[in-house]
């Protein structure tokens, strides 16, 4: 008898540590659509002017590249379709060529002293990495450049051109941060062509570098983790992030020192005079953090992380400021109801502004929190909360009142499961957390 009411107990004590440790019930407000093709985080997304989403760059899960960095979402139909990658560095005899058949880009090279023949390189094959092929595809179709432009912590806008533009973000898999703009036109899918310039470092020594063509000039800074957003009058506003200190190398080139650096400067793109000029700084370092253009054409800034530290001396904020372009001045609002980092934020139909997910600490758990700002009022309200918490998603509002919360991260919200893990079976362990490809949407109008 005792053993038996001890196998109760202990039935009892793990279906309260199921209960406890599930995910809650799913919000009844927010509903899933069809997912992304491939997870992500620290990406960027932007409502282009034909209606579409266009989701491009972050961390794609199990690809350190870019050949799948650009996607485009079709509200009306619930479809996902790629992009074409955007343009990497230039290899004079190295091109890019997509095989069907296989769904990867494949590196092909010319052969030397021979018209007709391509080689490509084949992973699969250990005696010898190049196969040699007949050249049966058009010039036209070769890629001259890679695609390892990754773009995690980059930033999208579109433009009142209807261009969608890529600004900063990371280059390659732990790269330093990039200054670079290169805009998209969704209506001939084209990025910038890229050729290259040889440079000689000495008389023995030379590199090839990649150059653009394109009127667009690069930022003043190199930005990973920041925020850009378009104002009514057409110019582009970019604000914060990090980027990692360099160095110049014995050839002149920079490499990176492994030194980290927050910046609180604003810069600003006109595109009549096509030039950056700075603007006056936000009041704090910040990467990591929300910025929206409000319906007074002001630019809010919500939150973020001034460092990578757990330290004290590097916060998650809570503040709410805000930018006039028209006085170059900043002012502060009602802060958020708690500090925030890794959240995302877009202008609801309503007029007022939706901050979704994040963390509250530097290295903190995601959350599915989301609150509402009220510009008018400069107050906060609770929204309904998402259906999974996320960190470091993207989200676009569109103008028959939906908000899309689209990709982000789940890992670490579920940590206190993993214990839980190693006493159930296998087909009965706890779900712990993922890079998301899930995409749900919120109807504002709907709200009760």
């Amino acid at each position: 008898m005792l053993g038996l009411n001890m196998k109760w107990k202990k039935l009892t004590l793990i279906l309260i540590l199921l209960l406890f440790l599930m995910p809650a019930c799913l919000d009844a407000e927010w509903l899933f659509v069809s997912p992304m093709p491939h997870a992500r985080y620290g990406h960027d997304a932007t409502l282009g002017l034909d209606g579409k989403i266009y989701v491009m760059g972050g961390y794609v899960w199990y690809f350190h590249d870019g050949m799948y960095s650009s996607l485009v979402y079709d509200p009306k139909k619930d479809i996902w379709k790629y992009l074409e990658p955007v343009p990497g560095w230039i290899y004079p005899r190295h091109f890019k060529i997509f095989d069907p058949d296989m769904g990867i880009w494949r590196t092909v090279r010319k052969v030397k002293g021979e018209r007709n023949y391509y080689e490509v390189f084949d992973p699969a094959n250990k005696k010898s990495k190049w196969n040699l092929i007949p050249r049966e595809i058009p010039l036209e179709k070769l890629r001259k450049t890679d695609v390892e432009r990754q773009g995690d912590g980059v930033a999208i806008v579109t433009g009142k051109d209807g261009l969608i533009y890529w600004l900063g973000g990371n280059g390659k898999w732990l790269g330093d941060g990039e200054s670079i703009v290169l805009p998209y036109n969704p209506v001939n899918a084209g990025w910038p062509k890229v050729g290259s310039k040889r440079i000689y470092y000495s008389s023995s020594a030379y590199g090839d570098k990649t150059v653009y063509e394109t009127d667009m000039p690069s930022m003043l800074e190199r930005r990973i983790d920041h925020e850009a957003v378009v104002t009514s009058e057409g110019k582009i506003y970019v604000m914060g992030g990090r980027r990692e200190k360099q160095r110049k190398s014995y050839r002149g080139q920079f490499i990176g020192t492994g030194e980290i650096e927050i910046s609180d400067t604003l810069e600003c793109y006109d595109p009549v005079a096509n030039k950056w000029e700075y603007k006056k700084p936000m009041s704090s370092k910040r990467m990591f953090f929300a910025a929206v253009v409000g319906p007074d054409d002001k630019i809010y800034v919500f939150g973020g992380a001034a460092g990578l530290s757990t330290e004290p001396s590097t916060p998650v904020l809570d503040t709410t400021e805000v930018y006039d372009a028209k006085t170059n001045s900043w002012s502060f609002r009602r802060s958020m109801t708690g500090a925030r980092k890794a959240h995302a934020g877009v202008l609801g139909a309503d007029g007022k502004i939706y901050i979704m997910g994040g963390s509250s600490e530097v290295h903190g758990h995601p959350l599915k929190d989301v609150f509402i700002y009220d510009p008018v009022k400069d107050a906060w309200e609770k929204g309904p909360d998402m259906n999974i918490p996320r960190a470091i998603p993207s989200a676009v509002a569109t103008p028959d009142g939906k908000i899309y919360a689209i990709g982000g991260t789940d890992v670490g919200a579920y940590e206190n499961r993993r214990g839980v893990n190693f006493f159930l079976p296998k087909r009965l362990e706890l779900y712990t957390g993922k890079v998301q490809d899930t995409v749900e949407v919120l109807d504002i109008f709907k709200l009760k």
